[in-house]
């Protein structure tokens, strides 16, 4: 909750601060009029009241009043004033003012602020401000608590120049949190996003750090890399978790020092880039299968923001499917709107997204596509295949470290299977344990960590004892 108090005196700002300091309520400042209405302007309509000083220099506290009205008509505005009168008091009541308070009424002043806030909060109003300010910030649709942290972090990330580590599932948004880090930050340069797992190990250097005309054969011209085009602006590294080991040491030396030297130059430069990056992979697991650079990890590691899976987040479900159809009826001129039951918002809700908000906006559009000329779009036009559930199953299966038999998993991804297999054997620390949870032999579930780089989970003194008595 915001509130803005314009005064010219700098004592009324910090008692303001400290009246409200052990309630939920942000303090904005303004010594003018003008500065006032500024705030307002760039708040966005996010704050819900103002109290203002009756005598402020320049222009009286009523005329600011009367123009913060015309240009918000619903936001209450409350005058104080060390001299309030009648004729005052009739003045700032033309204004339009909401009410009036003596300024040496301390107690006073916080009641009837705490009272007008509580009548402007409810909870549909929380939810709609909440919508906003996700949506002016991440340029996305929200309304879980998840995502107000999430564009809270983001408005204070976008402000450092210091390394973004995104983390969170396949379709959770994290591009989207790039831009929006990009574009809350300033930076006058361009973006530049990068799929790391689609970059060359032969072509590293010369992608991302450039080369010169002749470098090597074909290159008949200067080319500058993907550090030098986002100079002043942001280089975002997607799915940094798949780069080979021998090209995460050359990007952590770029990182470290901030030099890049392109191919078949002997000239060294340094292009100011702040740097975000996302993985889905659990780099931490990464790092003890030997697939992952720990230093590397550290590098990024300087601010990290995780994305939580939609499962996790359902109330945003129905705020995305109608953003979703919003859009189909725009991009198609949909004449009338498509429109989308209630029964079929609770279905929809009802379901874990393996694919998250990527797979829930397929589903929209699949079911708008069904839908054809209809004006109502019913749960009978969403269709899920048995492949999708199981994938659902068993991943609230291993988040609860339930495990279901390998018997069970055909269809799965591999992906999923290995994630199973390292939760089994991180919590038993046995291959027989393991085995027994999962259903399955205990040399064939050796054969499986093996190949997954998974051996480091067991107790090396259980695996002695069951080879000793096999």
């Amino acid at each position: 909750m915001k509130i803005l108090f314009i005064d010219d005196e700098s004592l009324i700002h910090e008692f303001a601060d400290h009246l409200f300091s052990d309630c939920r309520v942000d303090v904005l400042h303004a010594s003018t009029g003008a500065e006032g209405l500024e705030v307002l302007k760039a708040e966005e309509n996010n704050v819900l009241l103002v109290v203002l000083d009756f005598e402020l220099p320049n222009l009286a506290g009523n005329f600011i009043c009367r123009r913060i009205k015309k240009e918000h008509p619903n936001l209450p505005v409350i005058i104080f004033s060390g001299r309030m009168n009648e004729e005052r008091a009739q003045a700032c009541h033309a204004a339009g003012a909401d009410a009036l308070i003596e300024k040496g009424e301390a107690k006073r002043i916080k009641s009837v602020i705490l009272g007008w806030l509580q009548k402007l909060v409810t909870p549909e109003k929380t939810q709609s401000l909440n919508q906003k300010r996700i949506s002016n910030i991440l340029n996305m649709a929200g309304v879980s608590g998840h995502m107000l942290n999430v564009a809270s972090t983001v408005d204070v990330y976008a402000k450092s120049k210091e390394t973004v580590l995104i983390l969170g599932e396949n379709g959770t948004g994290k591009e989207g949190i790039a831009l929006a880090l990009h574009n809350r930050s300033g930076r006058r340069g361009r973006y530049v996003p990068v799929n790391c797992g689609g970059v060359s190990d032969s072509l590293f250097e010369s992608q991302f750090f450039g080369h010169i005309k002749g470098a090597f054969t074909g290159s008949d011209k200067d080319h500058d890399g993907f550090f030098k085009a986002a100079e002043r602006g942001t280089l975002f590294l997607d799915e940094v978790g798949e780069l080979s080991l021998e090209n995460q040491a050359k990007l952590l030396r770029a990182l470290e020092t901030g030099d890049i030297m392109p191919v078949g130059s002997h000239k060294i430069i340094r292009p100011e880039v702040r740097v975000v990056a996302a993985t889905n992979r659990n780099l931490e697991e990464a790092i003890q299968e030997g697939k992952f650079r720990e230093d590397l990890y550290y590098r990024l590691y300087v601010l990290p923001l995780n994305l939580f899976p939609l499962r996790e987040r359902p109330e945003d479900i129905p705020i995305l499917t109608q953003h979703f159809l919003d859009q189909l009826n725009k991009e198609y001129d949909a004449d009338p709107p498509k429109k989308i039951t209630q029964s079929a918002i609770k279905l929809l809700s009802q379901k874990a997204w393996p694919g998250n908000v990527r797979s829930l906006r397929n589903k929209i559009m699949g079911a708008f596509t069904l839908a054809r000329d209809r004006e109502y779009i019913n749960e009978d036009f969403f269709q899920f295949s048995e492949g999708e559930e199981r994938v659902l199953e068993v991943k609230r299966l291993i988040e609860q470290e339930k495990f279901p038999k390998f018997s069970e998993l055909l269809g799965i991804t591999e992906e999923l299977k290995t994630q199973l297999i390292s939760k089994a054997l991180g919590k038993m620390k046995s291959y027989k344990d393991a085995a027994d949870a999962l259903g399955v032999d205990r040399h064939n579930l050796r054969k499986e960590a093996i190949k997954r780089n998974l051996t480091h989970l067991v107790d090396t003194n259980k695996k002695q004892r069951e080879d000793y008595y096999e």
